[in-house]
């Protein structure tokens, strides 16, 4: 399984087998610190498939609350789906053609990560949640609702990020405004990501793997 949560659940339906573990995807490109001074400490990003399963249109209503409060904060949004249009439309009607940005595709998401002081995720239920993984390994805290499954293994609370109750935007959006303005705590905060990073490291998923088929198999095996 990739995530605790996930293993509860299977054991819920199927009980306690002794043989089910834990084995979260490792981030697979090294890791480059850059000067957080690189970053622009108004922007956040995202990175996701546009259909609804991702809830964006959440995402742009969480930011017309954070604009209210702070008008010079930007979002990029990378990614294309059939969403694009409906959320091009909802940040017109909205006024924030100035704050929100639909990058379209990039397949340099590292580089977004490592321009920006926070990440956004708003989908509804993930399977892991890779881009949240990519995110803190490139030293970019990220923001999400605590959903099944990945944000609550992924992201330290108050941490490496935060986690909201599910869809509640104007929590969210409460603490994107107060880490927004408190540039202090976005450098330390991008720094426990880049000392969380170790946790994601394919040395770490290679001993866990091994661990797994000892277990299983026996020293010998």
């Amino acid at each position: 399984m990739l995530t605790e949560d996930a293993r509860k659940d299977f054991e819920l339906l199927y009980g306690n087998t002794g043989n089910v573990f834990v084995i979260p995807h490792p981030y697979p490109n090294e890791i480059s610190r850059i000067d957080f001074n690189e970053r622009d400490n108004m922007k956040a990003v995202v990175i996701a498939r546009l259909d609804p399963y991702k809830q964006l249109e959440l995402t742009v209503d969480i930011f017309d609350i954070v604009v209210k409060e702070l008008p010079g904060v930007r979002l990029e949004i990378y990614g294309r789906g059939p969403e694009e249009e409906r959320l091009r439309d909802r940040i017109k009607s909205l006024g924030l053609e100035k704050n929100i940005f639909l990058m379209g595709y990039t397949d340099k998401p590292l580089a977004a990560f490592n321009t920006a002081v926070l990440s956004v995720f708003t989908s509804k239920a993930e399977g892991f949640g890779l881009t949240l993984m990519e995110s803190i390994c490139n030293g970019c805290p990220a923001f999400a609702f605590d959903i099944k499954y990945g944000p609550s293994e992924i992201i330290e609370n108050g941490r490496t990020g935060y986690l909201f109750p599910r869809f509640n935007a104007e929590s969210f959006a409460g603490k994107v405004v107060e880490y927004l303005k408190n540039e202090k705590m976005q450098r330390i905060m991008s720094g426990n990501c880049y000392a969380a990073a170790a946790k994601f490291s394919s040395e770490r998923f290679l001993e866990n793997w091994y661990k797994m088929t000892e277990i299983l198999c026996g020293p010998e095996g």
